[in-house]
């Protein structure tokens, strides 16, 4: 890896897994625009097997839809900025989900409707209907979900928004879901929220809930779901 490595996916969610993509970037020359982002794939012993560049100088959260069809990457800086990026099996460029224009300040949920974001992060895609689910970090101060209808085809409107308790953090992080329940990792609140796919809050975790020494959890980021087996890490 030469920079940042932001986003890990699997597919397929089992634990017959084939292959392990990683998104790989370096921030400070991302922001001029000059480095090349890389995501990174390997096969369940590590061993490299592909790499290609998203049109991308700042690739963050991976997701992959539950046929293996589509590779989304959460696209920040660069040509195509503020969009999640569509690949198909082959690592070619499809489209890209999102309108790619800034989201006003303060936000609005017409802009929020309309698939406009400031710093998509990470992505999750529903098992169930392959809906995209994008978290939007970089509002200052205010932080969106944008839940996007199974997109096999570019699309830019969000079919819902949702921002709960995360709504006065400046950083919802990682998201995960088993199509029921979402998984919001809260950073700016230090905590694991859930929420229903309509953006009903459900329960606040803090801590890790260790039986042998619970720890409060500081700025929690990725987090990956095995729904199977009801663990989430």
């Amino acid at each position: 890896f030469t920079g940042n490595v932001y986003g890990i996916a699997v597919y397929p969610y089992t634990s017959a897994a084939t292959s392990i993509f990683a998104s790989d970037d370096s921030m400070l020359q991302s922001i001029s625009n000059t480095s090349t982002a890389f995501v990174h794939v390997f096969n369940a012993s590590a061993t490299p097997i592909a790499t290609f560049a998203p049109n991308s100088s700042w690739a963050q959260g991976l997701a992959i839809n539950s046929t293996g069809t589509t590779i989304y990457v959460a696209n920040t800086y660069g040509f195509g900025a503020r969009t999640v990026q569509m690949y198909s099996s082959s690592l070619a460029l499809i489209g890209a989900v999102g309108s790619g224009i800034a989201v006003p300040i303060p936000d609005t949920s017409l802009a929020a409707l309309s698939g406009d974001m400031s710093s998509p992060e990470f992505v999750a895609v529903s098992p169930t209907n392959g809906n995209l689910f994008v978290t939007d970090s970089g509002t200052n101060g205010f932080a969106n979900v944008l839940v996007m209808q199974a997109p096999t085809t570019p699309l830019g409107v969000a079919i819902t928004y949702w921002n709960g308790q995360i709504s006065t953090s400046a950083s919802p992080t990682g998201i995960a879901t088993d199509g029921t329940t979402v998984y919001v990792a809260d950073a700016g609140h230090n905590q694991i929220e859930t929420y229903t796919v309509n953006g009903v809050l459900g329960s606040t975790w803090t801590t890790d809930n260790n039986p042998v020494g619970a720890v409060a959890f500081s700025s929690p980021y990725g987090i990956a779901l095995n729904a199977a087996e009801g663990l989430l890490f």
